[in-house]
């Protein structure tokens, strides 16, 4: 199977009070090209934030976001906040570097990522 396609309804994960009408996530994955895209489909008053973790520091542009082996290109200009995180504790010290990145993206609006394998960035 070269594609595939996954939706989720995540609206009942969200608070009714937060301002949430519909939250459906859907993701469409493509072997032969390598990418992932995701639609996020919601209807709110506030903006939609994703979460993404790291262990790469990503670089951003325009409505990018470069790791060193993927990039998450946005069909909407966002706005990125980055977190450094320190690892300190010894169990997760294990399984994870002692810095992690999160990526807070804003979205606006209903919007859709692709996320690509672009090999090893310089």
């Amino acid at each position: 199977m070269d594609e595939s396609i996954s939706s989720f309804d995540l609206t009942g994960a969200y608070e009714k009070e937060k301002g949430l009408g519909r939250y459906i996530r859907t993701a469409e994955f493509s072997r032969k090209s390598e990418r992932i895209t995701i639609t996020e489909d919601f209807d709110s008053t506030i903006p939609a934030v994703l979460s993404l973790i790291s262990i790469e520091k990503p670089a951003f542009s325009g409505e990018s976001i470069l790791w060193n082996t993927f990039q998450a290109v946005f069909d909407t200009s966002v706005e990125c906040i980055l977190d450094t995180i320190s690892i300190t504790d010894e169990r997760l010290r294990k399984a994870w570097p002692d810095t992690i990145y999160r990526t807070l993206v804003a979205l606006p609006h209903s919007a859709s990522w692709t996320i690509s394998f672009t090999g090893r960035r310089k």
